[in-house]
């Protein structure tokens, strides 16, 4: 068994190309991407489970694989497929919300910076004008920590934040305004939800209502900064880390929203979020099930080798060139590779193909090479039967040359052949031992068929050899019957 786990690692090493490698690092990119927003927006600990889970499944599918246990294989593979399947479906609404959310994602949104103090101003504004106006509020701040698993109902919004859409939040008349706004960055994500509610309130807090209650409930469950006015007293009161604190005045309010905001949303924060350890952690993890992924559906050990029998071609060819028929007109090709790579091929629209830049005017002989098949990566040329192609070129130039009819039979003196138009430019070559003719002949004619056309009749053009028309040249002549004037 280690034999075998050994050669199946050593395949491993010999058969990676850069573009298997450049491929899981742009998997391993979207899962860490996918991972990192499935931490912040689901229950806390389910994206590892998943992940764990997922390695599990992907571990045990590799060491069937390398000791040929087919049936474990199989099961493992079908099962693998089915599990991500059920992902998607458990995870379907925080998958909409993500794709909703698409557009807001920090790479696409401008730089931090007086933006943060613009954020923590409004908020601060916002619960100073409830409090005068005795209009209760409940706001919370995310942080670090999900809130998907401890917050319950509301409305999605995903809405800039403004103090007259919190105004239209809070109204005495909204249905959602005895519930929480939720605030993440500079965005209200959703309005009028259910916040948990804690066991008791401090003794030294004079507020005893349950937005107070439901305030210091999410404190004691996440890392959020939840902001409670009380329309009673009118006084602001900051619930975090599990404790609830009133505020002496909104200048405190600010320093302290401020500190918050500096430690979670600021660039330094982001930055030091990034290299923070859940998040190499994440790395590791979306560049691991990258691996397995790649290993899975993509990896194909061993080689294989087919024969197929493609046509010459020729390409980029000029209108002024003229390239004869190829010696051979097909070539036996043999091709090595994984049955990844063949299933790339039609062999129907596979040609051994030169371009005009390798050819010669007169005789030419082509070695067929790799560059000569269009294949696609992990194909390679083994061998070509025969290895040459043997093919004439010539540069032709264009000569106008009076256009000859003739029919199949003797005509009377009093009549004779007139062709329409009686001259054409024809193309032959520049140089070499092929003459230029003195005209160019149309097909025999018969004198019944010019009789019975009761004026003239299509006939093609015959080119000599070497020779042809310009494309924009018609094929064929009109031939009528003209009568001779006697002198």
């Amino acid at each position: 068994m280690l034999d075998a786990a050994a050669t199946f690692f050593r395949r491993l090493a010999q058969s990676v190309r850069l573009a298997d490698v450049l491929d899981v690092l742009l998997v391993a990119a979207f899962l860490y991407a996918f991972l990192t927003w499935m931490r912040r927006d689901t229950r806390p600990g389910t994206t590892w489970r998943l992940a764990v889970v997922g390695v599990f499944f992907g571990a045990v599918y590799l060491l069937a694989e390398a000791f040929s246990m087919f049936l474990v294989e199989q099961l493992l593979g079908a099962l693998f497929i089915a599990f991500l399947v059920a992902s998607v479906v458990l995870f379907q609404a925080e998958i909409r919300r993500m794709i909703d959310r698409v557009g807001s994602l920090s790479f696409l949104a401008p730089a931090a910076g007086s933006r943060d103090h613009q954020t923590v101003d409004l908020i601060t504004e916002a619960a100073g004008h409830f409090a005068k106006h005795r209009t209760g509020a409940l706001m919370a701040v995310r942080g670090r920590d999900s809130w998907e698993g401890v917050t319950q109902g509301g409305l999605e919004l995903d809405g800039h934040l403004s103090l007259p859409l919190l105004e239209s939040i809070f109204h005495e008349d909204t249905d959602g305004h005895d519930g929480a706004v939720l605030i993440e960055n500079d965005r209200a994500v959703r309005f009028g939800t259910h916040l948990p509610l804690a066991a008791d309130l401090p003794e030294s807090s004079r507020a005893g209502g349950t937005r107070h209650t439901a305030a210091l409930g999410l404190a004691e469950q996440s890392d959020a900064f939840v902001i409670v006015v009380s329309e009673e007293h009118g006084t602001v009161s900051v619930a975090e880390g599990g404790r609830l604190t009133e505020m002496d005045s909104i200048g405190a309010l600010r320093e302290r929203l401020g500190r918050f905001w500096k430690t979670h949303y600021s660039s330094e924060a982001q930055k030091q979020r990034w290299w923070s350890r859940a998040n190499v952690q994440t790395a590791c993890l979306s560049l691991l099930l990258a691996c397995l992924l790649w290993l899975t559906f993509a990896y194909e050990p061993g080689s294989t080798q087919r024969t197929m029998t493609v046509p010459v071609a020729f390409r980029n060819v000029e209108p002024d060139w003229m390239i004869g028929e190829p010696q051979p007109a097909e070539v036996t090709v043999t091709l090595s590779g994984s049955e990844r790579a063949f299933r790339l091929v039609e062999p129907s629209e596979l040609s051994v193909s030169f371009p005009l830049s390798e050819l010669k005017e007169g005789a030419n002989q082509l070695l067929i090479s790799q560059r000569n098949l269009d294949l696609p990566g992990g194909l390679e040329l083994q061998t070509a039967r025969p290895p040459n192609v043997n093919v004439m070129a010539r540069r032709l130039r264009s000569v106008r040359l009076p256009v000859r009819a003739q029919s199949n039979s003797p005509l009377p003196d009093s009549l004779r052949l007139r062709t329409d138009p009686d001259s054409v430019d024809l193309m032959v070559p520049r140089k070499g031992d092929v003459p230029v003719p003195e005209d160019i002949r149309v097909e025999a004619v018969t004198l019944d068929s010019l009789r019975a056309a009761e004026g003239a009749v299509q006939a093609k053009l015959l080119t000599p050899e070497d020779t042809r028309l310009p494309e924009e040249t018609s094929r064929s002549v009109q031939v009528r019957l003209e009568a001779v004037t006697p002198p």
